[in-house]
């Protein structure tokens, strides 16, 4: 009997390719997901209201606080402060080899130097493919 995806899973699945950033304004899209969490979890609708009409604000947590409420499985928040989603844990970070600039306070995304200076300015892709069962997965060439 093949096993079951977890639930989360398939709802990321599902809204795989929804896209967001900064310059574009509020993203109906997300506005939809931290009103479907603040409906299904009333405790959460604060933070979901604080960052409704915001520009842009970070909403790799909210992805997957959105994808946990699908599934009706209560999102992870911190343990000192309910108003957010907990995405990471790190404070202060500092790289190996050590990083010219500021600590960083989570790493989600690539941290990049250019000429010594901290450069924000990198694209990224991340797919994934899904293996059939009994077959091994394959890293793809870069």
């Amino acid at each position: 009997m093949p096993i079951a995806n977890p639930a989360p899973l398939d709802v990321m699945r599902q809204i795989t390719g929804a896209r967001w950033a900064p310059g574009e304004g509020p993203s109906p899209t997300i506005g939809q997901w931290l009103q479907f969490v603040a409906a299904t979890y009333p405790n959460m609708a604060g933070y979901c209201a604080s960052v409704l009409h915001q520009d842009y604000f970070q909403w790799c947590g909210m992805t997957v606080a959105y994808c946990m409420a699908r599934s009706g499985i209560v999102p992870v928040y911190g343990a000192h402060d309910v108003n957010r989603v907990q995405f990471s844990v790190g404070r202060d970070v500092e790289l190996s080899p050590r990083q010219h600039g500021d600590r960083v306070n989570y790493l989600i995304f690539p941290y990049v130097e250019l000429d010594g200076q901290s450069y924000p300015n990198v694209a990224n892709a991340i797919s994934f493919t899904d293996v059939a069962s009994g077959q091994e997965a394959t890293r793809a060439s870069r």
